[in-house]
């Protein structure tokens, strides 16, 4: 069947359809169905399904189908060889059962091919093997209740391509097409499982205040891949998104990959710190490594130990002043020892005060004692984790 009409081809506005509505090869037309121009199914009502098998939707630049409203109560059927030239607009439409667009060709260079905002699913968006996409595809406030799928899509990976996925909400996202669009909007998106490829992640992720109960790794990712992952959002530092990765690892018992993301966490947050501020970050992650690592503080104070005891031991005794009579035997370590670490008192600087360089190297070293105690004492408090 061929429909050559201008403006709306077929025009079903608020119509009523008692169980099904066919628009493709079902009709038994061995072409199919092509309409060459658009076709309005706003705020219709199917208490059924929709078929549209082997359609082709011809309105380029236009709206191929705009069914604003509509409700299916059982699937909407966009397979086996549907092509659309032109936007297919489902926004605030309620589907039943299932949206299946398997195998669909839908073309609108330029524009978006498919709007579906504050769409409902009881089941399933399919967009699976044979599904390709030459255009944008906006889906912000969408709500499915099982899982959208792009297995084996392939999405237009031009300049301009964007998959918004906004506000999501879903049990279950499958992000791994064989190709992906330059972008993808996951912001404010709330799923239970996140499924992604590596080799297929777009080129920008904006990911602020996007929420995940698990990762789907299979095989698991290093945690450095991870991480670059995160900073593909061209918005920069965003706390919450390491904070939400570090839970994820947590819950599925990967210790050592929270602590590394929390750890990239407060290294990243360095960027938008005063300079100052910037050198203490700096600081805190040589030392204990935020909090997350406080045993590199015991390897800080070992390196010092040994530097303070060759001063010591090499300015004794020409710079070393008796001022305790009688004096104790001099031990370079326990000097050293005495001066870093200001939780203990050897007597050392009771009997013996330092002269010339090694004076000066006593205040350096009481100097980075104290710090090494103050940031051990606020890494094991959690003064820094939660910072």
């Amino acid at each position: 069947m061929r429909v050559t009409l201008n403006d709306w081809v077929l025009d079903a506005q608020g119509a009523t359809v008692g169980y099904a509505l066919f628009l493709g090869s079902s009709l038994g037309y061995s072409g199919g169905f092509a309409a060459h121009g658009g076709i309005r199914l706003i705020g219709m009502h199917v208490n059924g399904f929709v078929c549209c098998w082997d359609a082709t939707f011809d309105n380029p630049g236009g709206l191929a189908l705009a069914a604003l409203g509509l409700t299916v109560k059982e699937e909407l059927l966009f397979q086996e060889g549907f092509t659309a030239f032109g936007e297919i607009n489902l926004r605030s439409a309620q589907i039943g059962s299932v949206l299946n667009l398997d195998g669909a060709t839908l073309t609108n260079v330029g524009g978006t091919v498919l709007t579906a905002e504050r769409i409902s699913v009881g089941q399933a968006i399919l967009c699976r093997e044979g599904f390709t996409a030459h255009g944008k595809i906006n889906l912000t406030g969408a709500r499915i209740d099982a899982v959208l799928d792009f297995t084996g899509a392939v999405l237009n990976n031009s300049d301009d391509s964007t998959l918004t996925l906004a506000h999501l909400r879903t049990p279950s996202l499958i992000l791994r097409p064989v190709t992906a669009p330059k972008e993808v909007d996951l912001r404010h998106a709330n799923l239970g499982r996140l499924v992604d490829d590596e080799v297929t992640w777009p080129t920008v992720l904006r990911l602020q205040n996007f929420t995940y109960e698990i990762l789907d790794e299979q095989p698991a990712l290093a945690v450095d891949k991870r991480l670059t992952w995160l900073r593909r959002d061209p918005d920069g530092y965003l706390p919450h998104s390491y904070e939400q990765l570090a839970d994820a690892y947590r819950r599925s018992g990967r210790e050592e990959a929270a602590r590394r993301t929390a750890i990239a966490k407060q290294w990243h947050r360095r960027t938008v710190l005063h300079p100052a501020n910037r050198l203490w970050n700096w600081v805190l992650y040589l030392t204990v490594g935020y909090g997350y690592r406080t045993w590199q503080a015991a390897l800080w104070l070992l390196a010092l130990l040994a530097v303070g005891t060759c001063v010591f031991d090499h300015a004794h005794p020409a710079h070393m002043v008796v001022t305790k009579q009688p004096a104790p035997p001099f031990n370079g370590v326990a000097y050293a020892a005495d001066v870093l670490i200001p939780i203990i008192n050897l007597g050392g600087q009771d009997a013996w005060v330092p002269r010339g360089s090694a004076l000066y190297w006593s205040w350096v070293l009481a100097g980075a004692g104290w710090m090494l105690t103050t940031v051990v004492v606020a890494g094991l408090t959690g003064i820094l984790r939660r910072n």
